[in-house]
């Protein structure tokens, strides 16, 4: 249940990222409220986008603009609260400011964390890598820059 929910938020429900990279911090011990709270996930699916919208988005050369928002949390996810999270949206914009949603993802901070200040730098970190390589994709897609 939790591979579906998991392969459903990252290709087309981007609300339902965190709950299911919550759910996954306890697969190793799971205990009868997890399931029970993963059950609340599923109830939330028919409430969700029935569709996606795509904007029409300018691609003229030098138009086009990746944005990218990045946040974490520190403590917030395992039985204990000592692991951490990170989060990232990735847009595609033009000149006059209509964007999409490209990419996004939430995951748990493989390193272990002691400031809010280095789980936002880690967060960052992996937004930038994330929208510096689909800069490099749109550009070769759409400019055919190699």
């Amino acid at each position: 249940l939790l591979g579906k929910l998991l392969w459903l938020s990252c290709q087309t429900r981007p609300d339902l990222v965190f709950d299911t990279m919550e759910h996954s911090t306890y697969n190793k011990k799971p205990t009868v409220r997890n399931l029970l709270s993963l059950n609340k996930v599923v109830k939330k699916l028919p409430d969700g986008p029935r569709y996606l919208k795509f904007n029409h988005i300018n691609i003229k050369q030098g138009d086009l603009k990746i944005v990218f928002y990045a946040d974490a949390s520190l403590g917030n996810l395992g039985k204990d609260k000592t692991d951490s999270g990170r989060g990232y949206v990735i847009f595609l914009a033009d000149d006059a400011g209509t964007c999409g949603v490209i990419d996004w993802s939430a995951n748990k901070i493989k390193r272990k964390v002691h400031s809010i200040l280095g789980a936002e730098t880690l967060a960052f970190q992996d937004a930038l890598s994330a929208a510096i390589y689909i800069r490099a994709l749109v550009s070769e897609i759409i400019y055919q820059d190699v």
